[in-house]
């Protein structure tokens, strides 16, 4: 598997603030990588890419030291919240006026609490309209724009929104090393994704940041001490969320899979595929760094009812879905009500696609109850969301003639899905 996205994007983060350069191999080369490599250029990071089978990305730091030195900045953000949502505390300390682009669904997505967060710390921002015109010549859209302050207000506690993206409170973890005063901030208990959170900490500490974490009855608090980040090379995971629709496959058309360099400890979501798979009957084990699956058409089989909380591990949503969506058995997933935030609104499109397949899926306030399997082929709309591709190309192997609207937007975080899916179901053991 190609390496992690959500790791390439957190560490490129870090080692552009780092005193020293630093080397990140099996990095991520993708749509939303790349936008986050020519922003970070914009801000003055340089970079040597050696694009071979496991990508290694040289980074070249620069000064982040308050106040900012460059005027006006642009940025496109495609639909990459990490891009949209990682830079802008940077910013503050490198760009006096930034103004951030990105493709029409990213106007949807969530990025008022990090603003006003933000605008706690005496920076000021113009949040554009939600409701701009679609035009399918138009190749980005205005999002927001984001003024420095003059001086950072980080000393008292500030409190933070972060019930519709973990990402929020990423974005701050990753950059507040190096604000002049660290940073002091809480945020509500039961923020979504937190094996993400778990992530960046772990990712920042990579780089020597130190961060406490004090937890109350109501509230998490994180205090960042300001201090210079150091150069490391770093070995990047494999995308482990990204092997989900390949370590399902067996699932619905039997046979074996393994998948190479597989972490034995990680804070990837998508780690919980061994127990997932396990639940629903797979034999999964992991002997060294191999995972390794083997099921013989169990998802078709099974009436069991079955209850999963995705409430850590979102990004799993789609995949699980689409195995839930083959079940006879009832199958519920909770806690994953801030997809309806992400590229698309997830939950509906899940919901929409299943329904147009003649199975039944209900939408729960904070989930999904599958009733009924899909019966019949047809075209899977992909919503410009590459985890909605990898949805509909797991149907089809349920349901013979079911087609993949747009299987090109996977290039978002695994480039070459396509050919990777193919040589999966070419091979023979």
């Amino acid at each position: 598997m190609p390496g992690s996205k959500s790791l390439t994007a957190r560490y490129l983060i870090l080692a552009a603030q780092a005193t020293a350069p630093s080397t990140l191999s099996g990095a991520l080369l993708a749509r939303d990588t790349e936008l986050m490599l020519e922003a970070l250029k914009r801000l003055g990071v340089r970079f040597a890419i050696t694009p071979e089978d496991s990508p290694k990305i040289t980074v070249f730091p620069t000064d982040f030291s308050f106040p900012p030195s460059l005027s006006n900045i642009s940025f496109e953000c495609g639909l990459a919240g990490t891009v949209m949502r990682f830079l802008p505390p940077l910013c503050l300390l490198r760009a006096k006026t930034s103004t951030f682009r990105g493709d029409y669904g990213a106007l949807k997505r969530p990025i008022f609490p990090l603003l006003n967060f933000l605008e706690s710390l005496g920076a000021e921002y113009k949040l554009f309209s939600q409701s701009q015109e679609k035009k399918e010549n138009k190749e980005s859209y205005d999002l927001f724009s984001l003024t420095a302050p003059a001086m950072i207000n980080s000393v008292s506690p500030h409190s933070l929104e972060a019930k519709d993206s973990s990402q929020f409170i990423s974005s701050l973890l990753l950059s507040a090393s190096s604000f002049p005063n660290g940073l002091t901030f809480r945020v509500n208990k039961d923020f979504p994704s937190a094996t993400h959170v778990f992530m960046t900490l772990e990712c920042a500490r990579d780089f020597g940041a130190e961060i406490d974490i004090t937890y109350h009855d109501r509230y998490t608090e994180f205090s960042v001490s300001p201090l210079p980040l150091k150069g490391r090379d770093i070995q990047i995971e494999p995308d482990l969320s990204n092997a989900g629709p390949f370590i399902c496959a067996p699932l619905i058309a039997g046979g074996k899979v393994e998948i190479n360099h597989w972490p034995t400890t990680t804070t990837q979501a998508g780690d919980y595929w061994r127990d997932i798979l396990n639940t629903l009957g797979a034999q999964c084990e992991l002997i060294g760094s191999k995972l390794k699956i083997h099921s013989s058409k169990t998802i078709q089989k099974d009436t069991r009812e079955l209850v999963f909380d995705l409430s850590a591990h979102g990004e799993l949503t789609p995949t699980l879905a689409a195995l839930a969506a083959l079940r006879p058995g009832v199958t519920t997933i909770e806690g994953i009500g801030h997809l309806r935030h992400h590229e698309t609104n997830r939950l509906t499109a899940i919901a929409t696609e299943i329904t147009k397949l003649g199975g039944k899926v209900e939408q729960l306030e904070n989930g999904l109850r599958f009733l009924a399997p899909i019966k019949k082929p047809g075209i899977v709309d992909t919503y410009e969301d590459h985890r909605m591709a990898t949805f509909g190309a797991l149907l089809g192997l349920g349901i013979k003639g079911i087609k993949v609207r747009n299987i090109e937007t996977t290039q978002k975080t695994l480039p070459g899905f396509k050919s990777l899916w193919n040589r999966l179901l070419e091979r023979k053991y």
